[in-house]
């Protein structure tokens, strides 16, 4: 491999680092990146919540069975 230059290390510097390079707040991504991890695992504990909420009744082995693959499908209702 070839030596790099310092021009090509600060280029691939900047690819790698996931900067900003929409002219958005620079501090921004520290509240959006948790944000949005936290937004979409609330959608699924209330997904995972609305299915087994549906499965009520007697516990038989095939409405069990119906509701973790609709649960392992991600299909509610």
């Amino acid at each position: 491999m070839r030596r790099k230059t310092p021009q090509e290390k600060k280029r691939l510097s900047y690819l790698k680092d996931r900067r900003d390079d929409y002219g958005e707040n620079a501090k921004s991504s520290r509240k959006n990146l948790p944000r949005s991890k936290a937004f979409a695992r609330r959608a699924n504990r209330a997904h995972e919540s609305l299915t087994l909420r549906a499965a009520t009744g007697n516990p038989d082995d095939v409405r069990a069975e119906a509701a973790e693959q609709r649960l392992l499908s991600g299909v509610a209702g």
